[in-house]
């Protein structure tokens, strides 16, 4: 695969949803320094529509190429990944022989570093790490095909639960073994193929514009292929800034009024729940942080679920594990005060906790940055090191006013 042809495919690949016309393509690869004339550019695309791995769209005066997602295509796709290889240096390579040595499995079907030029050259690597959760369909004697397929459901959630337990509680091991920093976001396959084909800004959409399947590269394209079936097309990735007015109106949307005498307009944006908490983990706005254990309580008991492992994942970027910790734990005690009322809620955030233990910090932490504390801390801030002038009775109060608790 030629140099041109390589960097057509990536810029593709990485954004599937994206209205690229040709022009755009060529202007976009020679910022990069690639030799990218528009009539190369056309010649490669050409070949490739021949070839069956995309077809061509007009959208106004312009012809915008989109991946089919054949069989041709993901053949290409493969191969694409896999001479990404090439321009890693030597120091890179030998960090992922490592990393592909730890992680290994029946059930793990595919590995990509996510955001992988963002953090280039700073000994921090972030890997999706995609589960395969099909059951096996294996069925008993005498055993009827409904009882069979729920038995078989529920035993792949069992072992997938605590596959991602032991992976997450051995990454600090990994780690030293490795000398680096790994960020993993562990996903079954069908959370993984919601994510790339929802329109809600998130991890796995944010950071597939810079990714890279090094392991399980078929399995990777056919999750997505897979995803095509249903979905048909990936919504177009951008990259995500929210304002402070924007944050406001989300939280509203999430069921967190904020008071403010400003008028807050609706946003275009679109953005998970998981992206909303982790900005405000990442702020130093104090009135947002009393939020996090309401809109967590109240979207747990719609079907607007947490994805707590992508939330743990976007903690520990902004290394604000801790912080959550508190913050979760905090709402725990709270829920569990009503535990019949609440008790789907608290084994969803018990677990989400066990998770986070692995990744907490023994050095102590502001709960919002900059503020200084004068309030003696609680048994909760203690365990989590966190320093704050909140209480638990503040929290309990404010989401017993949202009917939260």
């Amino acid at each position: 695969m030629n140099r041109l042809l390589f960097e057509i495919l990536n810029l593709i690949s990485s954004n599937p949803g994206s209205n690229y016309s040709i022009r755009h393509i060529s202007e976009k690869l020679k910022k990069q320094g690639v030799k990218a004339h528009y009539a190369l550019v056309y010649k490669e695309l050409e070949n490739l529509k021949n070839e069956k791995t995309i077809s061509f769209f007009d959208i106004g005066k312009s012809k915008v190429p989109r991946l089919n997602f054949s069989w041709e295509t993901r053949n290409k796709l493969e191969q694409l990944e896999l001479e990404k290889i090439n321009y890693l240096n030597s120091e890179e390579r030998e960090t992922l022989a490592k990393i592909k040595t730890h992680y290994q499995g029946r059930n793990i079907q595919s590995i990509a570093f996510i955001n992988y030029k963002k953090f280039k050259g700073l000994n921090y690597f972030e890997l999706l790490i995609i589960l395969n959760d099909t059951p096996d369909g294996a069925i008993r004697e005498n055993e009827k095909i409904k009882t069979a397929m729920k038995r078989g459901a529920e035993e792949k959630k069992q072992e997938l639960e605590q596959l991602i337990y032991e992976m997450l509680k051995a990454n600090k091991d990994i780690e030293k073994k490795i000398g680096a920093k790994i960020n993993p976001l562990i996903l079954l396959e069908s959370e993984f193929i919601s994510k790339l084909f929802s329109n809600q800004a998130n991890a796995i959409r944010e950071g597939f514009l810079e990714h890279f399947s090094f392991s399980g590269r078929e399995k990777f394209w056919e999750s997505i292929g897979l995803g095509f079936l249903t979905h048909n097309e990936i919504p177009e990735i951008t990259p995500l800034e929210l304002t402070e007015k924007e944050i406001i109106y989300f939280l509203d949307k999430f069921e967190f009024k904020t008071i403010t005498r400003e008028k807050i307009m609706p946003s275009n944006k679109n953005i998970g729940i998981e992206y909303l908490i982790s900005e405000i983990l990442s702020g130093k706005e104090p009135r947002w942080f009393e939020a996090i254990p309401i809109i967590i309580s109240k979207n747990l008991e719609t079907e607007k679920k947490i994805n707590f492992k992508e939330l743990l994942f976007l903690a520990r970027r902004k290394n604000k594990v801790n912080q959550l910790g508190y913050l979760l734990e905090t709402a725990k005690e709270i829920l569990l005060q009503n535990p019949e009322k609440n008790i789907g809620k608290t084994s969803e955030i018990e677990k989400a906790l066990k998770w986070l233990g692995f990744f907490k910090s023994e050095s102590e932490g502001p709960l919002i940055e900059g503020m200084k504390t004068h309030k003696k801390q609680d048994r909760i801030s203690q365990k989590w090191n966190i320093k704050t002038n909140y209480s638990f009775e503040d929290f309990k109060r404010r989401m017993s006013e949202y009917n939260a608790d």
